[in-house]
Parts: structure tokens; sequence; C-alpha cells
């Protein structure tokens, strides 16, 4: 006799994945590792909107598995979080050897889209992220706009490329002196037409070493106009905070998606 699924009171079925997939991007030519999340099929068939996940400057592709409850919050939502491994870049073209842009920007991005059910315009994809993610995040839409529908950050290391910063933690390398000023979010924002301006929300504890910065975002956006979400909170820069705020990143993709589906 077949064996039947066991039946769980409370809990509904979930036809989710966790996948660690590899592929090799062209633009860099090596193989690099995404993790995945999938939506739950049997109420969300697809086509599928993505969440863009980056990581910070001390982490990679496996570190919001890892250190928050981020799988039960996408699962709760339905949507597709795709986190690559970013390695140390910045998520900028520092040589030819870390073309991270291109490859976020293209190479993954059409993989996505070619091996899953996605929508498959800016409508349908955002990108958000952490420290150098948040930066990153902010980076890539800014220099994208018609790439995504909006963009998140949480405790964004928004200095890269601005300002050199001398007293900072030893582990981060910032190569700021050698960056040209197409990495500086600040002038990408101020050069960003206003017919093409998208919706953005950022965040950042208190405590967080990191708040001088995006407490200077915040003032410079209302300066030019941008329209934009930010709010401080208790905390400092770590895991405890960045789990108990992606919530609002998650919400705010999927508000965005939503609004994207009617236009």
């Amino acid at each position: 006799m077949q064996a039947q699924p066991v039946k769980q009171t409370g809990i509904q079925e979930k036809t989710m994945a966790v996948l660690s997939m590899n592929f090799r991007g062209p633009r860099l030519g090596m193989t690099k590792t995404v993790n995945i999340i999938t939506p739950k099929v049997e109420q969300a068939p697809g086509p599928w909107p993505v969440l863009y996940l980056l990581h910070g400057y001390s982490d990679n592709h496996t570190e919001w598995l890892y250190n928050t409850s981020l799988v039960r919050y996408a699962w709760e939502r339905n949507m597709m979080i795709v986190m690559p491994d970013g390695l140390r870049t910045w998520y900028t073209n520092i040589n030819e050897e870390d073309a991270m842009e291109q490859f976020i920007t293209s190479d993954l991005v059409k993989y996505i889209d070619g091996t899953f059910n996605t929508i498959k315009s800016a409508a349908g994809r955002a990108i958000a992220g952490l420290s150098m993610g948040g930066y990153g995040a902010f980076m890539l839409s800014m220099k994208n706009p018609d790439m995504y529908c909006c963009a998140s950050s949480h405790s964004g290391a928004f200095f890269y490329a601005h300002e050199i910063v001398k007293e900072m933690p030893q582990k981060v390398r910032t190569d700021t002196e050698r960056l040209a000023p197409e990495y500086d979010v600040f002038k990408l924002a101020a050069d960003m037409p206003k017919d093409k301006r998208f919706p953005l929300r950022f965040d950042c504890g208190e405590s967080d070493w990191i708040l001088k910065w995006n407490r200077q975002m915040h003032e410079h956006l209302d300066s030019i106009g941008w329209s934009h979400t930010y709010n401080e909170y208790p905390g400092e820069h770590n895991w405890a905070y960045w789990d108990s705020h992606i919530c609002q990143t998650l919400d705010f993709a999927m508000e965005n998606f939503a609004k994207s589906k009617l236009k």
C-alpha cells in the first residue's frame, strides 16, 4: 500500500523549496552559487515576483538563511528570494576578475528568468540588502532604474565611494580612494532624472556605527525631493536587528509588486 503523507493539524502543507544552485556567469567567467527560496506552488503557480537579497561585507550567500527566519517569512508571503554570493566586491566592477555589478544585473537576472517562472520585467523585481548589501541594493538599482521596481536597505554602508572613512572596523576594506564617482550613491541619486525615480526605503539601528551615513542619505534624498521611507530603531549592526526588520523589506517589495501590476 502506498504511504500517505502525514497530516499535521493546524499546519498547511507547503510545497516550497530552498535551493542551492551553481551556474557559470559569463561576465565573471566562473561558477557561482546562489541560494533561492521559491513560493508555494499550489498558492502561487506563477509567474513569480523576485526579491534579490544581498549580503554584507563579512558574509556570503548563506547568511540570510542561517541567521534569520527568512524562509518562514518568505513562506508567509509567497515570494521568490534570490541570494547571490557577492564576495567582498561591494557589488561593483572593481576589476575584470570581480565584475560583480554585471554579474548581478545581467548574468544572474537572465539565469533566474530563464530557469524559473518569474515576472520578467522591473514590475516583478526588487532588490535589497544589509550593510554592504544595502549600499549595493541602492547603487545597483540607481544605476539600473529600469530593472527593479523598488529598493530597500538595512544599515546601508552608504559611505562607500562617497568618502574615505578613517575609523573603520579593521576587517572592512573600502577602496574608496580608487573608485570612480559612478559608484557614489549620493551622486547617483542626485543625477537620477525625476521620471526614473522609484520607491526607496531604508532603516538603521540607533546604536549602529553606520547610522551617520544613513542619516546623511535621508537628508540628501529630502534635499533633492526624492520621496522615500526612512526609520531608525533600537539596535546595533548585527543579525538580531536585521532579523527584526527584514519583514519590512518583504512587505515593501510585495506592496510595490502589487502597485506595478496595476500600472
